[in-house]
């Protein structure tokens, strides 16, 4: 992997081509995590600057946090591949997002749907899963799907669910979910690193 390239605001570059917008960052967070969000660049527009006494150059920009975490030093076999899935998705966002900015800028049309379904993502990954622990992805997903059915507040989610709605307090309640049914290492999670093993 190339060597992160750490701004002075604990932010970094993660898209591969500079030319995309939007383009997908991560900031460093104090907990051992990244959070991902999007940087779009919207154009310029000049200024009027009053110390100066001239018009200068304003670059408009946009960021878009997409709820969606790394682990910055992942240190188990399931930290990394969680990692690799949520660059995987980030990427598919960040990708949809940059087809939608052509279609109003340029009148391109998307070629694929632009919401994207967190479950059936999942579920297609499952699909296409060969590994000898699959029964755990699928038990990880029908415990969520059963916490989204059994808590009032996110029932609304049953027929779709989009990671930008997947907030840290769905993750907290999630977890807590977990721990009231389960037994064993799975449901040992201290709070400090959701989800870490807890979806089995």
């Amino acid at each position: 992997m190339a060597k992160k390239e750490v701004r002075c605001d604990g932010t970094y570059l993660i898209s591969a081509d500079k030319t995309e917008n939007p383009k997908l960052y991560a900031r460093m967070l104090t907990d051992g995590r990244e959070s991902l969000y999007l940087e779009y660049y919207l154009g310029y527009s000049l200024v009027y600057n009053e110390a100066k006494d001239k018009n200068v150059t304003k670059v408009e920009r946009r960021k878009e946090p997409l709820s969606l975490y790394l682990w910055t030093a992942p240190r188990t076999p399931l930290e990394r591949q969680q990692n690799k899935e949520t660059l995987e998705l980030a990427k598919k966002i960040r990708y949809e997002r940059q087809q939608e900015l052509l279609e109003k800028g340029e009148g391109y049309r998307l070629k694929k749907d632009r919401q994207i379904d967190f479950i059936e993502y999942f579920q297609a990954y499952i699909n296409g899963y060969t590994k000898k622990d699959i029964r755990m992805m699928n038990i990880a997903l029908n415990r969520f799907k059963d916490f989204l059915k059994d808590t009032p507040e996110y029932t609304k989610y049953l027929n779709g669910i989009k990671p930008e709605q997947m907030d840290k307090d769905m993750m907290v309640a999630f977890t807590e979910y977990l721990q009231s049914r389960s037994v064993g290492e799975g449901a040992r999670c201290d709070g400090k690193r959701p989800l870490q093993g807890c979806c089995y």
